[in-house]
C-alpha cells in the first residue's frame, strides 16, 4: 500500500471532480520528527555520568543520572505521542481534543528532571535549580506548543452529536488503516493498487462527512457495511494468502472489490448531489430575498 501523502484534485487518484468540495488527506506518511529525536539524544551525557558513578561507587550520582535520563526519555516519548495526536487533530475537520495532555505533561516532567539533576548534581543551589527547571519547561512549551484543548468542527450541531460524529469517523479511519495494513501483506501489486484506490475513495467520503456531519445518516450503509466488509474480506484474503491457500478465492475477491468500487463511487456522488441540491436551494432563497428587497 502506498504510504505517500496525496493532495486531492481532479487529476489525483480518486480525486474530487470539478465542483466537489476538494481533496482529502490521503494515506499518512510514517511519522517522524527531528525535534523529538533531539529530545531523545539530549540526555545521553547522563548515561556516561551514571557509568562514571558506577566506576566510582557513587550511589547518589548513579541515582540522579539514571533517574534524570529515564525521566527525560519518558518526556521525549510523551512529546512524540503528543505531536502525533496534534497532527491527527489538525488533519481532521471534526475532532475531539486528546484525552490526555501529553505535551504539557512532558513539559512538566522535563522541568522536574532538569531541576532535580541540577540540584542533586551540585551544579546549582535550590533556587537556581528551580529556575533552570522552569526555563526548561517553558522552552518545551514554546518549542512544541500545548495540547489541543477544545473540540473542533461540526458547526451548528450539539456537543453530543459532535462527539458521536467524531467517534464514528475515528472508527472508520481505523478500519481504513487496518485494510491498508492487510493489503500491504498481500505482496500483489495489482490487488494492492485496487485497494489503494478504494482507500483513497473511502477517505474522500470520510472528508465529505466531516465537512457536513449531516451526511453521516446518508452514509450509514457505507460506514457499517461497505467499509467494514472491505476490511474483513481483505484480512481474510491476506490470511489465506499467507498460508498459500488463495486458489479459487482470487476471482470472488476481485468481484467484491469491483462491487465496492461501484458502491463507493455511488456513495460519494450521492453525498455531492445532496450538497449541490442544498446549495441550489440556498441560492434560490437568497435570490427571492434580494428580489423582495429590490421591490420595496
Amino acid at each position: 500500500m502506498s504510504g505517500a501523502r496525496r493532495f486531492g484534485g481532479a487529476h489525483s487518484p480518486g480525486g474530487a471532480p470539478a465542483g466537489g468540495r476538494g481533496g482529502f488527506s490521503g494515506l499518512r506518511l510514517k511519522w517522524f520528527s527531528f525535534r523529538v529525536l533531539g529530545l531523545r539524544l539530549a540526555p545521553t551525557p547522563l548515561i556516561f555520568s551514571a557509568i562514571w558513578g558506577m566506576a566510582t561507587a557513587d550511589l547518589l550520582q548513579i541515582l540522579w543520572s539514571a533517574g534524570g535520563w529515564a525521566a527525560l526519555m519518558l518526556a521525549a516519548k510523551l512529546t512524540g505521542d503528543g505531536m502525533k495526536a496534534q497532527d491527527a487533530y489538525d488533519e481532521r475537520i471534526v475532532a475531539r481534543p486528546p484525552a490526555f495532555p501529553r505535551k504539557l505533561t512532558a513539559a512538566a516532567l522535563t522541568a522536574l528532571a532538569i531541576g532535580a539533576v541540577a540540584f542533586l548534581s551540585g551544579a546549582a543551589a535550590a533556587p537556581l535549580a528551580i529556575f533552570y527547571g522552569a526555563v526548561a519547561g517553558a522552552a518545551h512549551v514554546f518549542a512544541f506548543g500545548p495540547d489541543p484543548m477544545r473540540a473542533k468542527g461540526g458547526a451548528g450541531i450539539t456537543p453530543v452529536d459532535l462527539d458521536r460524529v467524531a467517534t464514528k469517523l475515528e472508527e472508520a479511519e481505523r478500519v481504513v488503516e487496518e485494510t491498508a495494513k492487510a493489503a500491504a501483506a498481500l505482496r500483489d501489486r495489482a490487488l494492492e493498487g485496487r485497494i489503494d484506490r478504494l482507500a483513497y475513495a473511502a477517505r474522500d467520503i470520510l472528508k465529505e462527512i466531516a465537512e457536513d456531519p449531516r451526511d453521516m445518516a446518508r452514509a450509514r450503509r457505507f460506514l457499517s457495511v461497505h467499509l467494514v466488509g472491505l476490511r474483513d474480506a481483505t484480512l481474510q484474503y491476506a490470511n489465506a494468502s499467507a498460508k498459500g491457500a488463495t486458489e479459487g478465492l482470487r476471482g470472488p475477491y476481485e468481484a467484491l472489490l469491483a462491487d465496492l468500487e461501484g458502491s463507493f463511487a455511488k456513495t460519494r456522488q450521492s453525498l455531492m448531489a445532496e450538497d449541490q441540491t442544498a446549495l441550489e436551494i440556498e441560492i434560490e432563497v437568497l435570490r427571492g430575498r434580494l428580489q423582495q428587497e429590490g421591490a420595496r
